[in-house]
């Protein structure tokens, strides 16, 4: 029974690899096709900025490549920031 879990997750974990790489390449891919700067809303920013957190650094850094991990951590500084401000006004 434990060796068919570990089957199991060897296979996940390569099948989520292959998906990963597949995503950066694509994404290496539309990024080299657009010419300017990227315009992101507020909910695109948050949701971006969520998920780049749950990376970690290191991993981000691999992954992330349409703006700086540091932007990336700025940006969360900033939202911390202004909802420190709201919620002392409460």
């Amino acid at each position: 029974m434990e060796r068919d879990a570990s089957t199991v997750a060897r296979l996940l974990c390569r099948k989520l690899t292959a998906q990963n790489e597949h995503l950066l390449l694509e994404n290496r891919s539309f990024k080299s096709s657009i010419s300017g700067r990227l315009r992101f809303t507020d909910e695109e920013r948050r949701s971006l900025t969520e998920a780049a957190l749950a990376m970690g650094r290191s991993l981000m850094r691999e992954v992330v490549s349409i703006v700086k991990p540091e932007t990336i951590l700025a940006g969360q500084r900033r939202l911390d920031g202004i909802v420190e401000r709201f919620l002392r006004t409460l």
